[in-house]
């Protein structure tokens, strides 16, 4: 596979998991949710730019590590309710 292919690859994925979270914000009495929020490898600048190109908001108070080599940034997308 190539660099661009797997590039399109890895964009193709970042754009599924928030695509595939919207739905089910109805379905699930969006009113109890104020953001959708997802968190990201601090080095996938691509995806963070996607994100961003989305309507992610850069939320830096909810940033995290799961493990000591691991640093997440995390976006949220700000929710209508009503």
């Amino acid at each position: 596979m190539t660099w661009h292919r797997r590039l399109q690859h890895r964009l193709s994925m970042a754009a599924a998991v928030p695509t595939a979270a919207r739905p089910q914000r109805s379905d699930t009495g969006r009113e109890r949710w104020r953001a959708l929020v997802l968190c990201t490898p601090k080095e996938l600048l691509a995806a963070q730019r996607l994100y961003e190109q989305m309507g992610f908001v850069r939320t830096p108070g909810r940033d995290w590590s799961p493990r000591p080599s691991v640093d997440l940034v995390a976006y949220a997308l700000p929710l209508r309710c009503g």
